[in-house]
């Protein structure tokens, strides 16, 4: 099989980045040029803090699916790469996870639902992020996932030992390696999921904190992307929104900032 890798990722240049101090913290930020007012002056800190897309894309995601479209067959990628997917039965145009933003979201039906990003991701580091919602109070299946069924990884929401079987619990797995059980219950409301992964190490966050951590071995993915479903099965009940997937493990304090960005905080 052949494998369809990225190109090498294009970090924005010197040039394009503003190196400002925020007052208010006095950590020294790179910022890019377009979220400066005028000239390279005038950040409004406060601003980028509150605004999610920023958040996300000061971080330089290789992938960030908004799924906010309304109607159509592709779920836009606003990377700036134009790394695009293809929804399958899946309902748009409802209401978004984000509590300061007004973007609709997907809604995944748990029988045949999902979006297909057509390209191999195995990066040894990696962060995949989103918000979900259950639509259900018990329900089974993956939110992303990344490669095959014999070698992948990502997250999704089952019984709390995996999600092969039903219940409301945030859980990870490693495919052929083990199953990555927070025994985090998400209920029917709004949350902010991440995995992590630094090479053999992987951690899991709930609305902003780590909730587990494990050293396992690492399996390079050798399949599409998948959410709102596994490879050929685990169709979740759900809508998702927000989906982000990047080439490094991003800090808790990044993933912490993402989250009350989403939140208002």
């Amino acid at each position: 099989m052949q494998v369809h890798e990225l190109p090498p990722k294009e970090k924005a240049s010197a040039g394009d980045l503003i190196p400002i101090e925020d007052e208010a913290t006095g950590v020294l930020h790179h910022i890019r040029k377009e979220f400066l007012g005028g000239s390279g002056g005038g950040v409004d800190f406060e601003a980028i803090r509150q605004d999610y897309k920023a958040q996300v894309l000061l971080d330089y995601p290789d992938y960030y699916f908004r799924l906010s479209e309304t109607d159509g067959m592709v779920a836009l990628d606003s990377s700036g790469y134009d790394r695009h997917g293809a929804y399958e039965n899946v309902t748009l145009g409802v209401p978004g996870l984000l509590d300061t933003d007004d973007d609709g979201a997907a809604s995944f039906n748990g029988v045949d639902s999902r979006i297909v990003v057509p390209r191999f991701y195995n990066r040894e580091d990696a962060t995949i992020e989103a918000w979900v919602q259950l639509k259900a109070p018990s329900v089974q299946g993956s939110i992303v996932h990344l490669g095959a069924r014999i070698d992948g990884y990502g997250f999704g929401v089952g019984n709390g030992s995996n999600y092969d079987q039903a219940g409301d619990y945030f859980t990870g797995i490693s495919e052929y390696v083990d199953w990555l059980p927070t025994y985090q219950p998400l209920g029917q409301t709004k949350h902010h999921v991440v995995i992590t992964r630094q090479f053999e190490d992987f951690f899991l966050y709930l609305d902003g904190r780590c909730v587990f951590k494990r050293t396992l071995r690492y399996i390079p993915p050798t399949g599409p992307i998948l959410i709102g479903a596994g490879p050929g099965v685990r169709h979740l009940k759900a809508v998702i929104d927000e989906v982000a997937i990047y080439s490094t493990a991003l800090p808790a304090n990044r993933i912490n900032a993402h989250y009350k960005a989403g939140k208002g905080l």
